[in-house]
């Protein structure tokens, strides 16, 4: 059943209330009850019906105190009071309490029908309204964002893509609309995107994927991809929002750094010389296998430990330490290392910073 047909009915009167629901549901409406006003409150909170019926007068808590508590938790709710007192209230004075309409007992059931219909239209348009000025708002941040983005639907039709997303890809706007979303990539990535949008549809979460990207010209790229749902009126799921991003560049900057650290152990694997880096923290970053054999450890057990403590006087090899942050560098500094089967071995400290 579709929220918009839910309606909350609150009145102390339960033989009334039956009539009442029976009624609706007999004309496609969902209903739930509450004999007072706490009750109410509480139901509407969990099951939040687009359309409140109310009696005015209950023994714990009027109908326009319920009114004022549902009002803060939703201000688009339609509300219509009843009541058993013709001319309690003219229209506008129960407009300005926050109600919609006015029903007085005993109830005439085609009017009540009416009534609820009136109210339902409104609600539809309130709604219809919230989704424009929500996708006009959507529309300006998107059109001005740095990144790629493209909008699909529930049916994964592209409705609206941004000028990064035609630059990025080399087509114009009209003939992005005109394709499919993952026309974009090729063999298991068309698959990879797929999932992840039918994920997003599904679950509401956002959630991203790595793939290639095939430009017009067919240049295919590295991007990530970061998907997030489209929700229009009370959070129903309208389409996913797709943000791309090309990777080429940082791509190339990982391969470079990677090139460079395995430059970096080469020679430092090459080197006769026990070799420690040590981070600015003092702890080891790095050592070569000459280390490893002078210490008897293996490097898992070394890595990101305070090597001052393989010393027989920490304080001094500390001490050094801080010398060659100082100074820039340090040459022949005498200490006592002991590794870890316990021996002891006289050592030449010398050290240089780098960046």
């Amino acid at each position: 059943m579709e929220k918009t047909r839910k309606i909350l009915i609150i009145d102390d009167n339960k033989d009334f209330l039956s009539i009442l629901r029976e009624c609706l549901e007999k004309n496609n409406y969902q209903v739930i009850t509450a004999t007072n006003g706490t009750q109410g409150i509480a139901l509407f909170e969990q099951e939040r019906p687009l359309i409140v019926l109310t009696d005015l007068m209950m023994p714990d808590m009027d109908g326009v105190d319920v009114t004022r508590h549902i009002k803060k938790i939703d201000t688009n709710v339609e509300i219509v009071f009843i009541t058993g007192h013709e001319g309690v209230y003219s229209p506008t004075e129960y407009m300005r309490l926050g109600a919609s309409d006015l029903l007085i007992k005993p109830v005439n059931l085609s009017y009540l029908l009416n009534v609820v219909d009136r109210c339902l239209c409104r609600s539809r348009e309130k709604e219809m309204l919230q989704a424009q000025n929500a996708w006009e708002f959507t529309s300006s941040i998107i059109d001005n964002a740095m990144e790629g983005i493209i909008i699909i639907n529930a049916q994964g039709k592209p409705i609206k893509s941004n000028p990064q997303f035609s630059m990025l890809l080399g087509y114009t706007k009209e003939e992005l609309l005109c394709m499919k979303y993952f026309d974009f990539t090729e063999g298991r990535d068309k698959e990879k995107l797929r999932h992840t949008v039918s994920n997003v549809i599904t679950t509401g979460s956002p959630d991203s994927v790595e793939l290639f990207l095939i430009s017009k010209d067919k240049k295919k790229f590295p991007a990530l991809l970061k998907c997030s749902a489209l929700k229009m009126g009370h959070g129903r799921i309208t389409g996913v929002i797709i943000v791309a991003r090309d990777m080429t560049e940082i791509k190339e900057a990982q391969e470079k750094i990677n090139k460079a650290a395995l430059y970096n152990r080469g020679l430092i694997e090459a080197h006769p010389d026990p070799l420690f880096l040590f981070s600015p923290k003092g702890l080891l970053t790095d050592v070569n296998d000459s280390a490893l054999k002078l210490l008897s450890i293996n490097r898992e057990k070394i890595i990101e430990s305070d090597l001052s403590c393989c010393f027989t006087d920490p304080a001094r090899a500390k001490k050094g330490y801080r010398k060659t942050l100082q100074n820039g560098f340090l040459r022949n500094y005498e200490m006592l290392m002991r590794n870890f089967r316990g021996e002891t071995i006289p050592v030449l400290f010398n050290g240089s910073i780098f960046t």
